[in-house]
């Protein structure tokens, strides 16, 4: 069994890290139209949840921006909440 969040959990967790991480810098992708997905009750698996926003950013037309979120995340998230923050960067969380 994975780990199961609420959105008030995802929600802090996104704030936290995004204040410590992105103080004074402006998010790459706030000006772009991001898919929303169901994170909520998912299997909390990091790697469910990055098949969950990568195919929702493939089926906007977004490919690009799924390969790039999955590098992202592969390659210089260091914590499972880093990997959330990256995630909702790309995709909002309902």
């Amino acid at each position: 069994m994975g780990i199961l969040f609420n959105h008030n959990t995802l929600c802090a967790i996104y704030k936290r890290i995004t204040q410590k991480h992105f103080k004074g810098k402006e998010m790459e992708n706030s000006e772009k139209k991001k898919p929303t997905v169901k994170l909520v009750g998912e299997n909390g698996n990091v790697y469910n949840l990055i098949s969950i926003c990568y195919r929702a950013l493939k089926d906007i037309g977004m490919e690009n921006e799924a390969k790039e979120m999955y590098e992202k995340i592969t390659k210089t998230a260091k914590s499972y909440s880093e990997a959330l923050v990256i995630m909702m960067d790309y995709c909002d969380v309902e």
